[in-house]
Formats: structure tokens, sequence, C-alpha cells
């Protein structure tokens, strides 16, 4: 009894076959960690997403910390308002 061929043992197979039918030879697939350049691993892309997700939330933090010192510069000029208006009447 024969064993059975796998689904990825044999897409392998025929892609190197169809390949070499076109010039002879057979390059093996290009696997990197660069964008655009070659096929990229699973793990690459997610080691990618999570560093651009990374950079992101870190870029929120550093504008929600903005945003807070902006609304205690305002929230104190309001104050400053309130307590003019009040020795004007």
């Amino acid at each position: 009894m024969s064993k059975r061929e796998g689904y990825y043992d044999y897409m392998l197979r025929r892609t190197k076959e169809e390949n070499m039918k076109f010039d002879g030879t057979y390059k093996e697939p290009d696997f990197t960690d660069n964008l655009g350049e070659g096929i990229s691993t699973s793990g690459s892309i997610l080691r990618r997403e999570i560093k651009v997700i990374n950079e992101q939330y870190y870029n929120a933090l550093i504008r929600i910390k903005e945003l807070n010192e902006e609304i205690i510069i305002l929230k104190n000029k309001v104050e400053a308002l309130e307590n003019a208006n009040l020795h004007n009447h």
C-alpha cells in the first residue's frame, strides 16, 4: 500500500514541475521579512503587524498625554475667567 501524498507536498511538486516546463530550472521561493521582497512567512507578517500596532499604540498614548495637558491648561483659563467675572459683578 502506498502512502498518499499530502496536499502541500503535491502543490510544491506540481509548482516545481510547472516551473521546469517554462525554463527547465526550478528556483526555491524567496522567503523574506522585508515587505514587497519575495514571500513573507506568516511569522514575519505577524511581527510586522505587531510592530505597527505597537507604534500606533504608543503614538496614541503620547497624543492622550498632550491632550490631557491641554485640558488642564484650558480648565485653568476657564477658572481664571470665572474668578475674574465674579469679582467684576
